[in-house]
């Protein structure tokens, strides 16, 4: 019955948000008779279309009856009022909530075409008739009593025994004085990055595969234990905490010229726990490091040390001058830690590295070689060299001083022939170059010769200056093999059967001399 004063009661069937999507389930409705006539005066949108329809299907039927039709008046409007919000159509699942003739109200709908089909059940039935979590208090949405972490602690009283929590004064399993909603509650808020600590309560949370777990991992030989992630969460609070790096005030300025030679810088007292900042450049340079490894084939994880050595040279020097080499070695033999395997070659790739000069007379020489010959020869040449002295791309064995001038020696002729016929690039120079060349020499010369164009064609296309090696293809003949004399006692008696002197002669000179 209506309400006096009331046209319309707002509790029935009340108009929602469109657009507005539940969480949850709505509970089961269970709507009387009267709930049709507490809602008569709201106008509700198809409800004539509906009303034509079960008067088609009483004609069809033969029903004449008012109070019949009063009735599925009464279920159409609870029905129609009862609509998701921004939806047209009545959900077949909605009609078990009516009072009566469900099937007859269905029937009309779907004449209508306002008769949507159920929708699956998203979560089963049996996942609410529980709540959360008995013990850590949880939403799980499962049957259990407790969820599975707290189901662990429950089977193992040895190892948690049942107490009350000195925290939140439940007698539950503990560890340590404590609960297990209580310990997660307190390793989550120790380091609270995220703010979930509450005043004058607890942030609640969700069980099954998206609650935090409490591992603890303990070190060998140590009662220390370590958490994973809430030891990752307590190191950004203290770099949080920790005051911005600044940039180094040691930067060196290329404007600003050396009057005096600097002596060697002395990295035994770095301290690493005040690393400077980098700035842009720096950074790029480092990154730069990265791909430039990834190019290479190798995995920049493994060559760590180098990283740690770039980045205290580099922000404390600075990068906007090359890079002394004496200043990457001193930092790689502070320790283990250190290193500077590939990082010379990245640096002198970018022209930001002042190589240290160690050079010996022979080799001095030998560079004197390289600087007198056209540019693209002699950058080949010092990248020959560098292989030689075992600081290419890839580290390698160090020739002897003299051998890298004796190869360059013998090499530095028949480039600048080569550079005198035009030939302005080594990746220009071909087998039948190399052939004509090594077959001009004479003498031992021409193996030493070819040796040498063998090894500096293997070294440049092992920097990857040239696509491929001419020199691979071109071989010396090999020595003739004479036959040799025939053994003695082969020959023992021979003379004796000669007749003659002259035939005696000709077995002479034949079988003994004459071969060699």
């Amino acid at each position: 019955m209506l309400a006096q004063g009331r046209r319309d009661d707002e509790d029935v069937c009340p108009p929602q948000i469109p657009g507005q999507l539940a969480l949850f389930r709505d509970h089961a409705r269970r709507f009387s008779s009267k709930y049709g006539g507490m809602i008569r005066d709201r106008e509700i949108e198809d409800l004539p279309l509906v009303l034509d329809q079960l008067r088609i299907i009483a004609d069809q039927r033969g029903v004449s009856s008012a109070g019949w039709f009063y009735d599925m008046w009464q279920g159409a409007r609870l029905a129609l009022a009862s609509r998701e919000p921004g939806e047209r159509r009545v959900g077949e699942e909605m009609l078990a909530d009516l009072p009566k003739m469900h099937p007859t109200i269905a029937e009309a709908l779907k004449r209508a075409d306002l008769l949507r089909p159920a929708r699956p059940r998203l979560v089963p039935a049996s996942a609410f008739t529980r709540g959360s979590c008995g013990h850590c208090l949880a939403w799980n949405g499962v049957v259990r009593r407790v969820c599975a972490g707290c189901h662990h602690w429950e089977r193992k009283p040895h190892n948690f025994p049942v107490s009350v929590c000195v925290r939140c004064c439940r007698e539950l399993p503990t560890s340590a004085g404590h609960c297990r909603r209580c310990r997660l509650v307190m390793a989550e808020t120790a380091s609270d990055l995220s703010g979930a600590g509450l005043v004058g309560g607890d942030q609640l949370w969700f069980g099954g595969e998206f609650a935090p777990l409490l591992r603890t991992v303990k070190h060998k030989g140590t009662d220390a234990g370590v958490r994973g992630r809430f030891e990752a969460k307590a190191k950004a609070v203290r770099e949080v905490a920790r005051p911005p790096r600044e940039v180094s005030e040691h930067l060196i300025d290329p404007r600003q010229q050396a009057l005096f030679p600097c002596p060697e810088r002395d990295w035994t007292r770095l301290d690493e726990t005040r690393r400077p900042a980098l700035t842009e450049h720096a950074m790029q340079v480092v990154a730069g490091f990265t791909s430039h490894l990834r190019s290479l084939g190798a995995d920049p994880k493994q060559v760590a040390a180098s990283f740690r050595t770039l980045r205290i040279v580099a922000g404390h020097l600075g990068v906007e001058v090359p890079l002394l080499e004496a200043d990457i070695r001193a930092v790689a033999a502070l320790s283990d830690s250190h290193h500077h395997a590939r990082l010379p070659h990245y640096l002198q790739q970018r022209g930001l590295l002042e190589p240290l000069n160690l050079d010996s007379a022979e080799v001095r020489r030998a560079r004197e070689l390289a600087d007198a010959l056209p540019t693209a020869f002699a950058t080949a040449v010092h990248t020959w060299i560098r292989v030689m002295a075992g600081v290419g791309r890839r580290p390698s064995r160090a020739l002897k001083d003299r051998t890298i001038h004796a190869y360059v020696s013998r090499v530095h002729p028949v480039l600048s022939d080569w550079a005198s016929a035009g030939i302005e690039d080594p990746r220009a120079i071909t087998s039948s170059d190399i052939d004509r060349a090594v077959s001009a020499q004479r003498g031992a010369n021409t193996r030493a010769t070819l040796c040498s164009l063998r090894s500096m064609f293997r070294a440049l296309k092992r920097e990857r200056l040239v696509f491929r090696d001419p020199a691979r293809a071109v071989s010396l003949p090999g020595p003739k093999t004479l036959p040799r004399p025939l053994a003695t006692d082969q020959l023992r008696g021979l003379l004796g059967q000669a007749d003659t002197a002259r035939d005696r002669l000709t077995v002479g000179l034949v079988a003994v001399h004459a071969l060699t």
